[in-house]
């Protein structure tokens, strides 16, 4: 019956009905499944484009952990000399007896200071420590307590430092040095502690 409907049009609206009918089917198909593909092909373009500039600083990120760990390697044997410089929680007694040695060794007469190290702050992983020495012997001794000091691996910035001459008896604890000419000293300075 279609058919018939079909025959009874002219050759001139049969040959624009072909065409026109053809860009339908066409339209459709471009509207309904060429437009969704294009799309989805965008979109993919787009997550791929995401994913590779994910990649590239993952890759980057890579790099520097690799690179991080190679300088980390090279400046080990120096990470070691610098956790020496600094008096290390618990630990402190290692440092006393360092200075303590140091005036043992060249016969001068000590007293530390010790009241820093009871104020503490163990939440802080550094601390700046103020130390006070108060020292009594020979002048060359005092040099030597001096250069011991300076040369011993422990960081020590001194503030101050004060010179003066004593009698024969020590400012420190009273006693008969035996000195033809005591010298007194003070000594004011900040070591670093590490909280391990």
């Amino acid at each position: 019956m279609q058919i018939d409907n079909f025959t009874k049009y002219s050759l001139k609206k049969k040959i624009i009905a072909g065409p026109v009918i053809f860009l339908a089917i066409m339209g459709i198909i471009v509207f309904f499944i060429v437009m969704p593909a294009i799309n989805d092909i965008k979109k993919i373009k787009n997550e791929v484009e995401a994913e590779r500039i994910d990649l590239e600083k993952k890759y980057i990120k890579g790099q520097s952990l690799k690179q991080l760990k190679e300088n980390l390697q090279e400046i080990k044997p120096d990470l070691e000399k610098l956790n020496n410089v600094f008096v290390i929680n618990e630990q402190e007694l290692d440092f006393i007896t360092t200075l303590e040695n140091f005036a043992h060794e060249n016969n001068v007469e000590q007293k530390i200071n010790m009241d820093a190290f009871k104020n503490l702050d163990k939440s802080k992983a550094l601390q700046e420590i103020r130390l006070n020495l108060s020292l009594a012997g020979g002048f060359t001794e005092l040099l030597n307590y001096l250069a011991d000091l300076e040369s011993s691996h422990y960081y020590i910035t001194v503030n101050s430092l004060e010179v003066s001459s004593a009698s024969a008896k020590s400012p420190i604890a009273g006693k008969d040095l035996g000195l033809s000419s005591g010298i007194s000293m003070a000594i004011s300075a900040n070591i670093y502690w590490v909280n391990k």
